[in-house]
């Protein structure tokens, strides 16, 4: 793994671990980075939380040029379009439902799917909730999804958005 993929799972966990600590009156601070799965782990004293963490996309190609900027690859498209966008980020939202859920984790860990909302809203998403279908098999304590969602000119005020999937 290299230094932006840790940066990236870093960045999305402690958003999280913030909505989480003050939602449930909890201290969890990172710990460490487990050689093997799950990606992070966070402690509050002797309390022990968790996290497997994973991308949402629009598809591959926006992926592809979300990570290639982030890594400095001078081979990495400049744009990116697309149709149907939030269909298309519900459609990868459930393929990482389905990818994550395959493998096995630990009796306690936690799923953070962090969508990256370029065009839609929190709104628009919460709307669109019905159409994420969880995996039968489900190896998590909880699943979650979250995102920085934008602000529009329609009225949506944007920012930091938390989803409890499963």
């Amino acid at each position: 793994m290299d230094a932006h993929q840790f940066a990236f799972e870093r960045g999305v966990g402690e958003a999280f671990i913030a909505w989480f600590n003050v939602r449930e009156g909890r201290h969890f601070v990172f710990d460490s980075r487990p050689e093997k799965a799950p990606d992070l782990l966070y402690r509050d004293g002797s309390g022990q939380l968790a996290l497997e963490i994973a991308g949402a996309y629009y598809d591959s190609k926006e992926a592809t040029v979300w990570w290639g900027a982030k890594r400095g690859d001078p081979g990495t498209p400049r744009e990116w379009s697309g149709k149907n966008m939030d269909e298309m980020l519900v459609s990868s939202i459930n393929t990482r439902l389905t990818e994550k859920c395959l493998k096995s984790y630990g009796s306690d860990c936690m799923l953070v799917i962090y969508a990256h909302p370029l065009m839609t809203t929190a709104e628009e998403l919460d709307s669109l909730r019905h159409r994420i279908s969880m995996p039968l098999r489900n190896p998590f304590r909880e699943i979650y999804l979250t995102g920085f969602f934008p602000m529009s000119s329609g009225g949506s005020r944007g920012g930091y958005y938390v989803w409890r999937l499963g």
